[in-house]
């Protein structure tokens, strides 16, 4: 639940534009993560977007039409950043 509010907006965060619970539902199928820490989901969700918007348009080979839909959402430049 933590993760759905930090992805739709909620009084700590200001969420990712366009994203809602059921966008925010496929981010966390796709990009799970067995791991003790459940934000390492969101930031292999930013790892993955920041490999796609460094491609160009025409390089882009969507996997399925969710990972193409969430190739289309602008995130704000901290999103999913672990401060050092």
């Amino acid at each position: 639940m933590i993760l759905i509010g930090m992805m739709v907006g909620c009084d700590y965060t200001e969420g990712i534009h366009g994203v809602g619970a059921v966008s925010a539902m496929e981010i966390l199928g796709e990009f799970h993560v067995k791991s003790m820490n459940p934000i390492d989901s969101l930031v292999a969700f930013k790892n993955w977007w920041d490999i796609e918007h460094a491609k160009s348009e025409k390089d882009v080979i969507p996997i399925n039409k969710i990972r193409d839909k969430l190739r289309k959402l602008n995130l704000h430049p901290g999103m999913c950043t672990v401060p050092s």
